[in-house]
């Protein structure tokens, strides 16, 4: 009885990984010459917390690393904003693909690193152009996403104008939205372009749109 509960406790300490507000963090190295760009995705698992956040920052920027965080909502992003950017110890940038974005992703490095905005936003969001949709019978946006797979902390904001939605997304997400968003919604001949990093091309009078699952009654 004492030798399985031994081999038990061994166990569960190998598979414990280490974690920051509900998040698996990556290891940095800490070879005294090793200054490698490490690159992992935070993907917050509860509500946020602006210190937790501050500690993994801080050892990001000390284990010389790159990490982004999930999109967030305006309240949250602001406190984020107000605890991170700024600093001299570690490199905060807010990215939302777009000038005066509302939803947004931060990324947190060293300040050595000399990472900007621009080379940020490009590497981290994607604007996509979803043309020919007949929005008016088409479900929310957050119902659409999530009914193909896709994680709504990978998206920021989605602008309708006209029969023409943008969407901001996580590079990851956006060849599985190019390729089935045409199978589900409504309208002729549905295309889903990927725009140039750096394009001014997401209007500024388009109406954001919520992000909330909304409950659809399907009943005729």
């Amino acid at each position: 009885m004492m030798y399985n509960t031994f081999v038990l406790s061994i166990t569960l300490m190998s598979l414990k990984a280490p974690t920051v507000l509900g998040f698996g963090v990556t290891r940095p190295s800490y070879h005294p010459i090793n200054l490698q760009k490490r690159r992992a995705s935070i993907h917050l698992q509860m509500a946020l917390d602006v210190n937790e956040l501050e500690a993994q920052a801080i050892a990001t920027s000390e284990a010389w690393g790159i990490d982004t965080t999930q999109f967030f909502d305006s309240n949250e992003a602001a406190q984020i904003e107000e605890k991170l950017c700024g600093r001299a110890d570690v490199t905060c940038l807010r990215l939302g693909g777009r000038p005066n974005s509302v939803r947004a992703r931060f990324v947190l490095t060293h300040p050595d690193l000399g990472m900007d905005v621009a080379s940020a936003e490009a590497e981290h969001c994607r604007v996509l152009s979803v043309t020919n949709v007949d929005l008016g019978r088409a479900d929310p946006w957050p119902n659409v996403l999530t009914s193909i797979g896709v994680d709504l902390e990978k998206v920021g904001d989605i602008i309708e104008d006209g029969p023409t939605a943008f969407l901001v997304v996580d590079p990851d997400i956006a060849k599985t939205c190019s390729r089935l968003l045409p199978k589900e919604l409504p309208g002729s001949g549905v295309t889903v372009e990927e725009l140039v990093p750096g394009d001014e091309v997401i209007p500024d009078g388009g109406t954001l749109q919520d992000m909330e699952i909304q409950r659809l009654d399907k009943r005729e």
